[in-house]
């Protein structure tokens, strides 16, 4: 947006704490890397918030405290097969619906597949009610 980066400089020039906060999927550093090359200054904010990041650290807490198993099988559902909402959780990765023990929602690719393609990937976990999170719902 016109403007955006220009603004949030003069926030932090004028002391303001600045919170960035994001619905994307994606983890908090690959949304600050992005925000980067569309020309904004690190020092710009002082945090970023994205549901991806929420999520990330809430199964790392649930591992932690055993609410979530090791090797749980997840299936994950990114964009252009991106990882990194999951990367460094002990979770053991599944292409397939009828095994999985938990779904992540992390991106789709309605612009490559139909709802056809997704109830197909999703209705064997839906069937068995397998935990599903969504950290982009767009």
């Amino acid at each position: 947006y016109a403007g955006a980066v220009e603004a949030l400089s003069a926030l932090k020039r004028a002391g303001k704490t600045v919170v960035l906060i994001s619905n994307s999927g994606k983890r908090a550093e690959p949304n600050e890397r992005r925000l980067k090359k569309l020309g904004f200054e690190e020092a710009s904010w002082d945090h970023f918030v994205s549901s991806g990041e929420v999520a990330w650290r809430a199964f790392r807490d649930m591992a932690a405290s055993g609410a979530l198993r090791g090797g749980t099988k997840c299936l994950l559902i990114s964009r252009d097969g991106d990882r990194s909402a999951i990367d460094g959780l002990p979770l053991a990765l599944t292409d397939n619906s009828d095994d999985a023990e938990l779904v992540l929602i992390s991106a789709s690719e309605g612009d490559r597949y139909d709802l056809d393609h997704y109830r197909a990937l999703l209705g064997p976990a839906a069937a068995r009610q397998v935990p599903c999170f969504c950290t982009n719902p767009d």
